[in-house]
């Protein structure tokens, strides 16, 4: 008790002397760690950063008090703005850690340089990235390889070149040297030039690599933009081999695409939409019937022969938009005036839509042939299963007994949800029609997470043909005759239509009607 008395007595005459000189004098205590728990807590009322910092090392790193206290010392320390930015960037709250990585290079800490280009990155802010990495003196092999990533990302094919260079034959690298030629990142001639004297064994990844693209028929070619996306389509791609729709679609080895040379103008919100007039320069010699884009943002979506996907989504996402090219259309309701909305279906569209009037009137027998004429699935449809009913509510007497008698509503009852029949879909539902789907029940086209149906792997075996989206030559040619091009339009629709085998399809598709 005594010592804290004099300490107090001390104290009072330090402040009667001025609060510079106790703030300096406390200081040199807190720096020298000549303190005692009393002068601590005093330099934490007078809010000295000496005892901020010592108040730190006592308190668990992230926690609301440590971050309270580092956020006032790191208005003038950069070694404290980078933990404090490096602690959001490991928590993914990476808006927030570029904030306090620029407060670090602010205050000389260099350090924070490269942790900062990297948080750019994950944001797909690529310029800043860049620009940031090109303010770092040195950099080890680990951050080669990320300099080499974002190189790619940007499409700078010089820069991956010279970062290669500098890995020189060192091991770190053979793993990324490997995804740069499988993923065909470089040119064959960029290759042999960048890696001539390094110790790959380059002929053999090559072979790989072609080794393991497949080829068939009907298939889709996959592109992303980086080399983290092109791994994922490459998961997605193994996945895809357990789905049921495996056999009747292939997928070859994903490509890198320059994302630079996509010209891609959507809202992160909206649709990934693309000039895909510029697909031309990539798929000049491309086999496949449909390519596909992984893009860093934007809505999931098929366009005719083309399929669209974000980074972030799943791959059941992934596998939904795949049904899309092979004919099915979403069971969910499609964006208001979408054109098969406009009107009941002049001719079948898809494996398991279709878009009907939803009452009908005469003989119950004759309508109903017509209709089972009318849908792609309606040789399944037994002939004990009601696809018409009598509307409840026509009892009015005033009406004439032909009326009564021969009006009649589409769809299946309920009581037969377990076989095929014409039930109400969600797709479009207008006025005086509607669309109807082949099962009662939820399948994959309504909700990403359902299993596909394997009655639709039936359909597909019926009209395995009828019902595909034209090949992505088509895209180009729209894209190409919108624009006044009408030469290469021309030689874009003869590409496609060569991809078809049916003469009405062929037509439809030279007279860019699809």
């Amino acid at each position: 008790m005594q010592i804290k008395v004099i300490i107090t007595m001390i104290l009072s005459v330090l402040l009667s002397s001025g609060s510079f000189f106790l703030d300096d004098y406390l200081t040199e205590k807190l720096n020298n760690n000549h303190y005692s728990k009393d002068d601590l807590s005093y330099g934490l009322m007078l809010k000295l950063d000496a005892a901020y910092k010592i108040k730190l090392t006592e308190l668990e790193l992230g926690t609301e008090s440590w971050l309270n206290y580092g956020k006032v010392l790191a208005k003038g320390n950069g070694q404290i703005s980078k933990k404090i930015a490096d602690y959001y960037f490991q928590q993914g709250e990476f808006e927030t850690s570029i904030i306090w990585y620029q407060q670090a290079i602010k205050l000389l800490d260099y350090s924070a340089a490269l942790p900062l280009a990297k948080a750019y990155f994950i944001q797909n802010k690529l310029g800043l990235a860049h620009k940031t990495l090109e303010n770092v003196k040195s950099l080890s092999a680990t951050d080669v390889l990320f300099a080499i990533e974002l190189a790619i990302a940007q499409g700078d094919t010089f820069s991956i070149a010279k970062y290669i260079d500098m890995l020189s034959s060192s091991e770190i690298g053979k793993t990324l040297v490997d995804k740069i030629i499988k993923y065909k990142v470089l040119s064959g001639a960029n290759i042999n030039q960048t890696f001539n004297n390094a110790n790959y064994s380059l002929n053999e990844l090559q072979n790989k690599a072609l080794l393991s693209e497949q080829s068939c028929p009907t298939s889709i070619q996959l592109y992303a933009t980086t080399l983290a996306d092109l791994d994922q389509l490459s998961a997605f791609i193994k996945q895809f081999k357990q789905h049921p729709l495996n056999e009747y679609l292939c997928l070859s080895q994903p490509k890198y695409i320059p994302i630079k040379q996509l010209h891609c103008h959507h809202n992160k919100t909206k649709a990934i939409k693309c000039d895909e007039g510029t697909w031309q320069s990539f798929t000049q010699d491309l086999n496949t019937r449909y390519i596909g884009l992984l893009y860093p943002h934007g809505g999931a979506n098929v366009h005719l022969g083309i399929l669209y996907i974000d980074r972030e989504d799943t791959f059941d996402v992934f596998s939904h938009e795949i049904t899309h090219l092979l004919g099915f259309v979403d069971e969910y309701p499609l964006v208001t005036n979408h054109p098969r909305c406009h009107q009941t279906q002049t001719a079948m569209f898809a494996q398991n839509i279709a878009v009907l009037d939803k009452k009908y009137y005469g003989d119950k027998k004759e309508i109903r042939n017509n209709i089972i004429k009318s849908i792609p699935w309606g040789e399944k449809i037994k002939p004990t299963t009601p696809i018409l009913t009598f509307p409840v509510n026509l009892k009015n007497e005033l009406l004439n007994t032909f009326v009564k008698e021969n009006t009649w509503l589409l769809g299946t009852p309920n009581t037969y949800k377990g076989e095929y029949g014409v039930f109400n879909a969600d797709t479009c539902n207008e006025g005086s029609f509607r669309s109807y789907k082949p099962l009662k029940r939820i399948t994959q086209l309504q909700y990403y997470q359902v299993e596909f149906p394997n009655e639709y792997l039936d359909l597909l075996v019926n009209n395995w043909y009828e019902y595909l989206m034209p090949s992505f030559h088509y895209n180009i040619a729209l894209s190409l005759l919108v624009k006044g091009d009408l030469v290469e339009g021309r030689t874009w629709l003869l590409k496609s239509a060569g991809m078809e085998s049916k003469s009405a399809r062929k037509l439809k598709i030279l007279q860019a009607k699809f």
